[in-house]
């Protein structure tokens, strides 16, 4: 059965609803292989299947899928979502409440990646294999349980847009990962993507365009250019179609270092931190600890229960990535007799790794 409620936040109305014609989410050619219920974890894989049928109860039809949704808002035989071509289409079956895509309610249309519609009042939004791994990338983040899910979804939308990109990161969150997450997240993950530390001069800045040309540049917020630099003028237009992500701290003003041309364009994406986050660290540990024992070849290696309690009991001040290390040194020290050997494999001197145990307590 399908959730009674979806929550709904402030965001909630800013990703359920994506115009048919912004096809750019995810990655172009990639194929609709499920549904999910925004602002849950709770989605419907479509395989094996030609007809799925969607309402309130569940429905017994030989070679159909049934996908219920326990909702007053919802019909008994709402609509279906059936193969045809090679292609998902949505179909509404005389419902009483209707199927809608933004704000226009549609008897029919197709599924594409990323596309947001609702089911009377609870939103859904279509998902590729590509987009699969973009939100189990976006969810590492920005929050893995269901309160976060709404959240993913915004931001994975803001992937699919042609949009420019600031995240307010606090420290240690991660940000250029996010910022990598969200290029390989979107249509521009086979073009460039360009980390730079300075714009340079208007010749640079040009250069540094058409390498980027469809791609991404990131930036930190203290590294730009005056205001009326050349480039703000290239990038508002779009005229190379590169997208700027900034990388900017909490409390700074975005209007001191973008000008209005450009900060009209962009989205505003805060990372949350793990003070944020308290509830489901232990979770986000485990999801590490899988990443680090693939890298490592060691399935076998585990976070026992006083690994996860001093894990959830630490304030973590630089968030995500110190839990990062954290849960990469402590596996790489249980995989490796000798401790030089886990340094050499974690690309640190010793005496690096013997300060990270002292000052963790780590035995």
């Amino acid at each position: 059965m399908g959730p009674a409620a979806v929550p709904q936040t402030a965001m909630s109305q800013g990703t359920a609803s994506l115009p048919p014609q912004e096809r750019q989410s995810w990655i172009l050619n990639d194929a609709v292989v499920g549904i999910r219920i925004v602002g849950t974890s709770f989605d419907y894989v479509l395989a094996g299947r030609e007809l799925y049928w969607i309402g309130r109860t569940q429905i017994h039809e030989h070679g159909a899928g049934s996908i219920v949704i326990d909702n007053p808002h919802v019909s008994d035989r709402h609509a279906t979502i059936e193969l045809r071509n090679g292609r998902w289409i949505v179909f509404d079956r005389d419902s009483r409440n209707g199927i809608f895509v933004g704000d226009e309610r549609r008897t029919m249309f197709e599924l594409v990646p990323g596309l947001s519609f609702r089911i009377a009042s609870i939103p859904l939004v279509a998902y590729s294999e590509g987009g699969r791994r973009a939100r189990a990338q976006m969810q590492r983040y920005f929050g893995l349980g269901d309160g976060f899910q709404v959240t993913v979804e915004g931001v994975l939308r803001a992937a699919g847009e042609r949009r420019h990109i600031a995240l307010i990161e606090p420290p240690g969150g991660g940000a250029l990962a996010v910022a990598r997450a969200l290029h390989d997240a979107s249509s521009r993950a086979t073009w460039p993507f360009e980390v730079v530390s300075t714009l340079g001069t208007e010749r640079e800045q040009r250069k540094l365009l058409d390498r980027a040309a469809y791609g991404t540049i990131v930036i930190p917020a203290d590294a730009l250019p005056a205001r009326k630099a050349p480039i703000f003028d290239w990038l508002a237009t779009w005229s190379h179609q590169v997208r700027l992500t900034v990388i900017v701290p909490p409390g700074t003003r975005l209007a001191a270092v973008l000008p209005e041309s450009l900060l009209t364009g962009t989205t505003i994406i805060p990372i949350p931190t793990l003070a944020e986050r308290r509830s489901e660290l232990g979770e986000l540990a485990a999801h590490l600890r899988n990443d680090v024992c693939i890298r490592l070849g060691r399935m076998d290696l585990d976070l026992t229960p006083p690994d996860l309690r001093a894990i959830e009991a630490r304030a973590w001040p630089e968030n995500f990535r110190e839990l990062e290390a954290y849960v990469e040194r402590l596996l790489a020290l249980r995989a490796f007799p000798k401790q030089a050997h886990a340094a050499k494999w974690l690309g640190v001197v010793p005496s690096t790794l013997v300060a990270w145990k002292h000052k963790y307590g780590v035995e």
